[in-house]
């Protein structure tokens, strides 16, 4: 890295992603508010950031991605290979959502917003639905299952395709570009959601949303979903187990503090989640004051708060179409961010396995590499795509993170030898964390996964 404040910045717009702005504040809703939120810190304490420590510890002690952190102990060299599937699978699908956020980006910038209702004589509540369909069946245009795969959709395949190209060309200047282009994705989306914020605090129902978001039900604790919730946002929110982390620790100097680094973005991940929180429980709040329902009566999901909800609260701001495109430049810049470090992960990976040396070959294989990804995840833009998402979200993304981070953490603990890793640490890094983070690798996280 130039400077070490890029590598901050590069894993903060990682572990910051769609996750964080869309899924998070559904299943807080879902799980009692503040309840949630409460899971939600003591998990990134005690699960996400010591994960996150071990993957870059990992990651700077051998200087490389996880196909050659794991080459270290033949036993776990399929881990490496497992990480690098997961990372293209992920990938194949998680650009969609910057595709769609581009789509409607674009939209905004019409004379009229297509989802705007147009009707003077009706009222709010039939004039919000009438946004939402219209988001629903006009914009996105789902179809009423995965069986019913419909054609593919010209206008967001092409935003898509413009995603791609973002993607590749940061991706091909390695490091450095990732580095320069974090500055914008680290950064960028928190000013905007802060002014988001700032709009939408002022509609009528707003404030209610947020203290539903800050006011914990206790009761709801006892419940095994919440804490099964919890993990898995953690986990997935922060890309622990992808071998993302360990990509971007591997151009890390050697001597580097490894422990702030995890400690740093952490934060990075409570401020993103709670800044998204506050703003889509300001968004949730407006909308329930408009239909009279309170929020924990009804299940919404992150594609319908994302791209149906919040188009139809924010006609009802001054200059909708600003604050329209305020929201999905967001959106877009904080996918990119996390995308751009899946991608150089699987084609760290991807080179490493047929060896790619010259110019040439490097443009050629991620030429190569982009058009396969971009050709399959065209599954993802027919209108049956959001059914597609949601199943390898479901069954691949959600399956494999935690069944990762336990196997990372029993080989490197159980396996490799927990003091034995501790000491290398200690002689990387010129300090040690102490006993604690030791049995916090070897039992309490294994616990929990």
């Amino acid at each position: 890295w130039d400077r070490h404040l890029e590598y901050i910045l590069t894993c903060s717009s990682f572990v910051v992603g769609i996750k964080n702005i869309l899924q998070f504040p559904t299943l807080t809703a879902k799980n009692g508010g503040g309840a949630f939120y409460f899971v939600y810190l003591l998990l990134v304490c005690i699960l996400g950031v010591p994960i996150l420590y071990l993957e870059m510890c990992i990651g700077q002690y051998v200087h490389g991605g996880p196909m050659k952190a794991w080459t270290v102990m033949p036993l776990a060299k399929g881990l490496g290979y497992g990480m690098l599937v997961l990372c293209t699978l992920i990938s194949m699908f998680y650009n969609t959502y910057s595709a769609w956020a581009l789509f409607y980006l674009f939209s905004s910038f019409s004379s009229t917003l297509p989802w705007e209702a147009n009707q003077a004589d009706w009222d709010i509540h039939t004039s919000i639905q009438f946004c939402i369909y219209s988001c629903s069946e006009d914009m996105l245009d789902i179809s009423s299952g995965l069986g019913d795969t419909g054609q593919v959709q010209p206008y967001i395949a092409g935003c898509l395709f413009l995603t791609w190209v973002v993607v590749g060309v940061a991706v091909y200047w390695g490091r450095i570009s990732v580095g320069k282009v974090a500055y914008v994705t680290g950064t960028l989306p928190a000013v905007l959601f802060l002014a988001i914020f700032s709009g939408v605090i002022t509609l009528p129902g707003a404030v209610s949303g947020v203290k539903m978001f800050l006011t914990p039900k206790w009761q709801v604790l006892g419940k095994p979903q919440i804490w099964l919730d919890g993990v898995l946002i953690v986990l997935t929110s922060m890309g622990c187990g992808t071998g993302g982390i360990i990509n971007l620790s591997g151009y890390c100097h050697f001597h580097s503090g490894c422990f702030r680094n995890a400690v740093l973005t952490g934060i990075s991940n409570v401020m993103g989640c709670t800044l998204a929180g506050c703003s889509m429980f300001a968004i949730l709040g407006v909308y329930t004051q408009i239909i009279q329902q309170p929020i924990n009566t009804f299940n919404i999901s992150e594609t319908e708060i994302g791209f149906h909800l919040f188009p139809a609260i924010s006609f009802y701001l001054e200059n909708s179409a600003v604050w329209s495109a305020i929201f999905y430049l967001s959106i877009f810049t904080t996918g990119i961010g996390t995308q751009i470090v899946f991608i150089s992960t699987v084609y760290t990976g991807f080179s490493q396995l047929i060896g790619v040396h010259t110019t040439l070959w490097k443009i050629s294989s991620l030429v190569f590499l982009l058009s396969v990804l971009y050709l399959i995840g065209l599954t993802t833009v027919t209108q049956a795509g959001l059914f597609v998402i949601t199943y390898l979200d479901e069954f691949i993304h959600k399956l494999s993170i935690p069944i990762f981070c336990l196997l990372e953490c029993l080989i490197i603990t159980w396996v490799y030898g927990a003091q034995r890793f501790h000491n290398k640490v200690a002689d990387m890094t010129g300090s040690s964390e102490g006993p604690f983070i030791k049995w916090m690798w070897k039992v309490i996280c294994p616990v929990f996964l």
